[in-house]
């Protein structure tokens, strides 16, 4: 496979249409794109991958797809365009085929996705055009030819996982082209089967001929079951795989936020406690205005009660007054005619002044008596227009009014905070984790289930085949056995055995192959290699980093990184089927001498097409001149001409 061009319209920030030529030649099979992050090289590595297979990731399908609408340009939408659209042009086997995805988005409706075919001149049914790409480069297989630094940080520890390292086992037996194989030795156990039944057909008058016949029917039916049982097994093995990959970054992509998430939860609690809140307060708010109309005679009723109660104090302190007059009569008169003090009960002696006191004590009285009338106090009134005055209404409805002013702010501030982290989550919440946590245990389960079937599948049809050759040979001692169907038979059985053998050591010289090769890729990327052993690969494609004796060693995140790209390297070498690399940011945890010894070492031994988008972090234009030299055929640079981040535009470099 060999591409030549990509055309885009509309996708993510690639405004209206715009092509690429990717057509390259074998002394210059290197294609650079320049772009610093932001400007749209993920999405042109989308845009690629979503042409060939209808889905934006590896971790996708077509019927899971749900963001191809988030691709649509918005300066595009809003002048009223729905159509997205990423054509591909490429070569294989001599054959131009241009290929065509086109999404139809409306508001309301399904995203309607159609895609077209073209090989030369004839155009290919689009019920087979899956089938057709899938031939080229299967998905399955797609992530040694379309990868991304994502895919490469993913890869070593997928490889170290036991499950996960028998789904990439078979993805690379596909590389490998070991199915083919395994498709023949089908093929070769299918004519075993017709060669036995023939053979039991030769003589139908020997009972134990029928009974070997019939026997040997049933084993077929049993294998013929046991081979659609598996194929079923297997797609739902994959299946699986991919949507517990797709829930497995959607929790690491929601990994870190249970923080914000239970912060949301807490905001949106206070929040509809501060509306129930303001909601109450409003309502007594509204109570005190149906009393209220009582604060109007308040001014009057406080002045009756200032009155009331000012002549109420006249009225006793005159009381009072006379009061004490009186007893200053009393006690004078007392002393005057001698006697006993009415307040302290001492005797009272006569004395020369009290005379004059006297007449001055009840020239007083008689004074304060012919005063003008104040009249009895009266408490009664007093309490009476003290009870219908309501000073609290005025104080309640200013504390109430502050409350609703107070908790007003609060909720401003509650949903502005609300808002960022809703912004933060763009769409997660704590249910929806505990959906993708439990998704993610069934699917393991699934996976669990199907492997073990598998493998029972597998012992199957060791049990079938060593039957089947058990009754063939019951078949050959047999007088009325057609001799020339009896070789036929065995000649058949020894091949079956043959290629049995043959997919074995096929199997384990290609790994060897593989370990070889990437442990060659690796030394000529590592720094100090001379430290290294290499790579060791067992029959599972467990990789293991060894040191110069053979122990295992550990490596950083950018080792990994080196492991992963050497063991793709090696695969890419050892494919039946080749194709172009593509890779996206391939270069971003590595420092310069490992990015020198990438680009030096690693990238000319890729076959015959490389597409590389790069940032200046990654690889500047000099450092592209002079570690590439001659071997760049082209060139491009993303930028923004206007500055809007809608709207990016891929030109010459």
């Amino acid at each position: 496979m060999h591409l030549q061009k990509l055309t885009l319209e509309n996708f993510g920030p690639y405004y209206g249409t715009q092509s690429v030529d990717l057509d390259v030649s074998r002394e210059a099979p290197v294609v650079l794109f320049y772009g610093e992050n932001t400007l749209g090289k993920t999405q042109l590595f989308s845009a690629l991958r979503w042409c060939m297979y209808g889905s934006l990731s590896s971790s996708q399908s077509q019927e899971e797809d749900s963001e191809v609408a988030a691709h649509l340009n918005n300066i595009a939408k809003r002048e009223g365009s729905n159509r997205i659209s990423v054509g591909l042009t490429f070569e294989h086997e001599g054959q131009v085929y241009v290929l065509n995805r086109v999404a139809i988005v409306e508001q309301g409706r399904p995203v309607a996705v159609t895609a077209s075919l073209r090989i030369g001149a004839s155009v290919v049914p689009s019920s087979t055009i899956d089938s057709v790409v899938g031939r080229i480069i299967h998905p399955q297989i797609a992530d040694f030819f379309l990868f991304d630094a994502e895919t490469l940080s993913r890869f070593y520890e997928r490889l170290a996982d036991d499950r996960q390292r028998g789904f990439i086992k078979e993805s690379i037996e596909q590389v490998l082209g070991i199915p083919a194989l395994q498709i023949a030795k089908r093929d070769i156990s299918e004519l075993v089967n017709d060669a036995l039944d023939r053979q039991a057909k030769a003589d139908k008058s020997v009972l134990e001929t029928q009974r070997i016949r019939q026997r040997l029917r049933k084993l077929a039916s049993e294998a013929s079951s046991l081979e659609r049982d598996r194929a079923e097994l297997q797609e739902t093995l994959t299946a699986a795989e991919r949507e517990l990959e797709r829930t497995r970054e959607a929790l690491q992509r929601a990994s870190g936020l249970e923080g914000d998430l239970r912060e949301q939860e807490t905001l949106e609690a206070q929040i509809s406690d501060g509306e129930r809140e303001i909601s109450q307060i409003k309502a007594e708010i509204k109570n005190l205005f149906a009393r209220g109309w009582m604060a109007v005679a308040n001014a009057r009723l406080s002045e009756k009660l200032d009155q009331v109660r000012s002549a109420n104090n006249v009225a006793s302190e005159r009381g009072r007054e006379i009061s004490e007059l009186r007893q200053k009569v009393a006690l004078l008169e007392g002393k005057r005619s001698g006697g006993v003090c009415p307040t302290c009960g001492q005797e009272l002696s006569a004395d020369p002044t009290v005379e004059t006191d006297l007449a001055t004590a009840r020239e007083a009285l008689g004074a304060v008596l012919a005063g003008s009338p104040s009249g009895e106090v009266d408490l009664r009134t007093e309490r009476r227009i003290a009870a219908l005055i309501d000073n609290s209404i005025l104080p309640d409805f200013t504390a109430k009014t502050r409350r609703i002013n107070e908790i007003s702010f609060l909720q401003f501030e509650r949903k502005g905070r609300l808002d960022s982290i809703s912004e933060r989550l763009k769409g997660h919440s704590l249910a929806e984790i505990r959906r993708l946590g439990s998704q993610q245990q069934d699917l393991t389960q699934v996976i669990k289930g199907s492997i073990s079937a598998l493998e029972k599948s597998r012992e199957d049809e060791i049990r079938i085949g060593q039957e089947q050759r058990r009754l063939a040979r019951q078949l050959e001692r047999l007088s009325g056995a057609d001799p020339k169907v009896v070789l036929e038979a065995t000649f058949l059985r020894l091949v079956q055995e043959s290629l049995d053998r043959t997919v074995d050591k096929f199997r384990e010289r290609v790994r060897v192959s593989v370990e070889d090769s990437a442990t060659d890729m690796f030394l000529g990327l590592i720094r100090d290699s001379g430290g290294y052993g290499g790579l060791q690969i067992g029959p599972d494609y467990r990789v293991n980093l060894v040191d110069t004796r053979g122990d295992m060693r550990p490596t950083s995140e950018g080792g990994k990184q080196l492991v992963a790209l050497s063991l793709i390297g090696a695969l890419k070498l050892a494919a039946v089927r080749g194709g172009p690399v593509v890779i996206d940011s391939p270069l971003g945890r590595l420092d310069l001498q490992h990015r020198e010894n990438v680009l030096r070492n690693w990238i000319p031994r890729l076959g015959t097409q490389a597409v590389l988008l790069v940032q200046s972090g990654e690889l500047t234009r000099s450092d592209a001149d002079r570690l590439l030299g001659t071997t760049v055929g082209r060139a491009y640079t993303i930028r923004r001409p206007s500055g809007d981040p809608e709207y990016a535009v891929i030109e010459s470099a």
